[in-house]
């Protein structure tokens, strides 16, 4: 079961009052990076300009050197396992290769679709915005949502974990689930969880006619929090601007975890694994 957070695209409208205009934008540059295992380095690169009547997405068809050597191991092995070696004998001439290869496999950009303009000016907004330091009023989770969703979620744990409990393990249980702080608690500490085998970057560069913005994040838990500006050198804990991103490139790399498609599951399953479950992974009985 997963508790769509669509409607927030429409809350996040409500909040903005464009502070910001796509007409004072020249062209905005996204990064969409993937690493899997210190070894799976995947990437995309996309380019946003502005129309007559909307804003253009291309693909800019850039590969990861992790990308291009696969490419090259499968069209000369010779020449693959040369440059290997210079992983370790010569990180210039490494660094030349993979820049060589870049221009071997150039492709040209690919315009994949185009955006309505709103959207983009929100995106723009979203990122200068400092946020409300709760992330369940700037999800639109009222209280009364929150609580009514401990029972689905308990039972869904259940269902999967193929357990059963008593009734009062289960009162026990959903006395921390219902609980508004300890969720709050759980949700901080959630997101903020890192990883160092497996982590996305998700860049944006906004030129607009006077300066450049560059934002970034390393996040790797729902919604890849928090978002730095490299301009501001502050951190922001935005949802909106990682679901409106999230919406704008293509899937396949962090788009679902930008948009935190699982982050109500991912919360009260945090809950019951923190608070109803001794070390043994059994239901504590009260």
């Amino acid at each position: 079961m997963k508790k769509s957070l669509a409607l927030l695209l429409i809350i996040i409208g409500l909040q903005v009052s464009g502070q910001t205009t796509i007409d004072s934008i020249v062209k905005i540059e996204i990064v969409d990076y993937e690493n899997s295992d210190f070894d799976s380095a995947r990437g995309r690169n996309y380019q946003l300009v502005l129309q007559k009547d909307s804003v253009a997405v291309f693909n800019m068809n850039k590969f990861t050197g992790f990308e291009l050597l696969e490419k090259l191991k499968n069209d000369n092995s010779i020449r693959y396992q040369k440059i290997q070696k210079l992983i370790s004998d010569s990180t210039t001439r490494f660094k030349q290769e993979i820049e060589q290869l870049r221009s071997e496999y150039f492709l040209a950009p690919i315009k994949i679709y185009c955006l309505q303009k709103g959207k983009v000016e929100t995106l723009l907004n979203e990122l200068e915005r400092i946020p409300s330091k709760s992330i369940f009023k700037e999800l639109g989770l009222n209280t009364d949502l929150l609580k009514g969703y401990a029972l689905d979620y308990l039972e869904l744990f259940l269902q999967r974990n193929k357990s059963k409990l008593k009734e009062s393990q289960k009162r026990y249980c959903l006395n921390h689930l219902e609980n508004i702080d300890t969720l709050q608690k759980s949700a901080k500490a959630l997101i903020s969880q890192s990883s160092f085998s497996d982590y996305g970057y998700v860049a944006v560069k906004v030129f607009r006619k006077n300066d450049t913005l560059e934002y970034q994040t390393q996040g790797n838990r729902d919604f890849m929090l928090p978002w730095f500006s490299e301009n501001k050198q502050i951190s922001t804990y935005n949802p909106s601007t990682s679901i409106l991103l999230g919406t704008i490139i293509p899937q396949g790399l962090n788009g679902e975890l930008l948009k935190g498609e699982n982050f109500v599951e991912d919360l009260y399953f945090h809950v019951i694994e923190e608070y109803c479950l001794t070390r043994q992974n059994r239901f504590k009985k009260k």
